[in-house]
């Protein structure tokens, strides 16, 4: 498995989705590469500043910092850029389900004009 995103409602979600992801990949004999792992808490669409993610095994998950990069599906990503998307997606979809566009006409623009966006 390579590139592995999870959303949580919360940190106690967080901790108890790791320990259970990280319980299956020893049961199935796979390494975690921690070294490569990060992980960021955002609340009410600021960044946390929090302690590193424990595992079970003793190990942590550093917390990336706001000006740190991350590499998913081999592009850097940052928390910068993914505000930055997330404003322009909602932007586009604001024009697209205001305009006089017939209903099977915006899902077609939403489709094609903003999803690629998140992409």
């Amino acid at each position: 498995m390579d590139d592995l995103k999870t959303y949580h409602k919360s940190s106690a979600k967080v901790t108890t989705f790791t320990n259970r992801l990280e319980d299956m990949f020893s049961d199935i004999g796979l390494d975690w590469g921690i070294q490569k792992c990060t992980t960021i808490h955002i609340k009410g669409g600021k960044l946390e500043n929090t302690e590193n993610q424990p595992l079970t095994s003793g190990s942590q998950i550093p917390v990336l910092g706001e000006e740190d990069h991350y590499k998913f599906l081999g592009k850097l990503q940052n928390i910068k850029q993914l505000d930055q998307a997330s404003q322009e997606y909602l932007r586009r979809l604001a024009a697209i389900w205001t305009s006089p566009l017939t209903i099977p006409r915006k899902v077609e623009a939403t489709n094609t004009l903003s999803y690629p966006v998140l992409e």
